[in-house]
C-alpha cells in the first residue's frame, strides 16, 4: 500500500510543486490568506471534490471530505498556508496545502475499498499568531476526527508526535520620561522578567517552552508578548503556566 501510496504522490508531484510556488509568490498574513485558500480549493474542485467555504467562522478555512461506506475511522488531514511578516514564507506553509491535497488523494485512492472510511482535509488558517485553530474549534471543527495529521517542511523525513496547550500573555511595562530607552525603569522591569521566564527553564520539563518576544520599543514605554507558555497537556499548563 505505501508503494501504491508513493507512486499516486508522484503523479500530482509537478502540479503540487506548481501550486506551492504560486502560494510562495503570493504571502498572505494570519486570516488574510484569500489567494491561497482560493488556489487550494479551486485544485479540489477540478479533482471532483465538494469543497465548503468559511468553515468554523474563518472566511480562508475550508474543508472536504471523502466518504467510503458507513462507519470506521473519521481521519483528519490540516493544512496551512499563512505567511509571516516581513520573511514571508520562510516557514513554509506554502508547502503544507498541496502537500496535503496529495496526501488526501492518495489515501482515498489506496484505502481498501471493501472497508469503511472518511478522510477530511481541512484547510486551517491563522497559524502564525491569528489562533485559527482555536477559533474553528470554539465553532464546532474537528469534532468528527479520530486523529488528525498534519506535516511541516524541514530538511529531513521524520514525525514528530509531541503535542502542547499554549498560553499567552501580553505585558506593558511603563515608567515616568526617561533621557532614553536604555535608562528607562520600564526597560529595566523588562529585562529582569525576561531573565526571570529565563532561569525557570531548568525547572521545566524538557517538553516545556516559554518564548518572549519584544514588540515595541519606546523611550517611555515598552510593550512586549511577557511569554507564550507551552506544556504536554491544557491541565499541565493550567497549573503551572501562573508561576511566570
Amino acid at each position: 500500500m505505501k508503494a501504491k501510496m508513493f507512486d499516486t504522490i508522484d503523479a500530482y508531484r509537478d502540479e503540487m510543486i506548481a501550486l506551492s510556488d504560486d502560494i510562495y509568490d503570493h504571502p498572505e498574513l494570519a486570516l488574510k490568506e484569500y489567494h491561497a485558500a482560493d488556489v487550494l480549493i479551486r485544485c479540489l474542485e477540478d479533482k471532483g471534490c465538494r469543497v465548503e467555504r468559511g468553515v468554523g467562522g474563518l472566511e480562508t478555512a475550508f474543508r472536504t471530505q471523502i466518504k467510503n461506506l458507513e462507519g470506521g475511522p473519521t481521519i483528519g488531514l490540516l493544512a496551512e498556508y499563512d505567511a509571516l511578516p516581513g520573511v514571508h514564507h520562510a516557514c513554509g506553509h506554502h508547502m503544507q496545502g498541496p502537500v496535503m491535497i496529495a496526501a488526501f488523494m492518495a489515501l482515498a485512492d489506496c484505502l481498501p475499498k471493501d472497508k469503511p472510511w472518511t478522510i477530511v482535509l481541512y484547510g486551517t488558517p491563522g497559524e502564525e499568531g491569528g489562533g485559527g485553530k482555536v477559533i474553528m474549534i470554539e465553532n464546532g471543527c474537528f469534532k468528527e476526527l479520530d486523529v488528525a495529521l498534519m506535516m511541516h517542511g524541514g530538511d529531513m523525513t521524520t514525525y514528530d508526535p509531541t503535542m502542547s496547550a499554549n498560553v499567552s500573555y501580553k505585558v506593558t511595562f511603563t515608567s515616568g520620561e526617561a533621557e532614553d530607552i536604555w535608562n528607562s525603569p520600564a526597560f529595566d522591569a523588562q529585562l529582569i522578567t525576561m531573565h526571570a521566564l529565563e532561569f525557570m527553564r531548568e525547572h521545566r520539563r524538557a517538553a516545556a517552552h516559554t518564548e518572549d518576544v519584544c514588540q515595541k520599543a519606546g523611550l517611555y514605554k515598552q510593550d512586549i508578548r511577557a511569554y507564550g507558555d507551552r506544556w504536554p497537556c491544557r491541565q499541565i499548563c493550567q497549573l503551572l503556566s501562573p508561576r511566570a
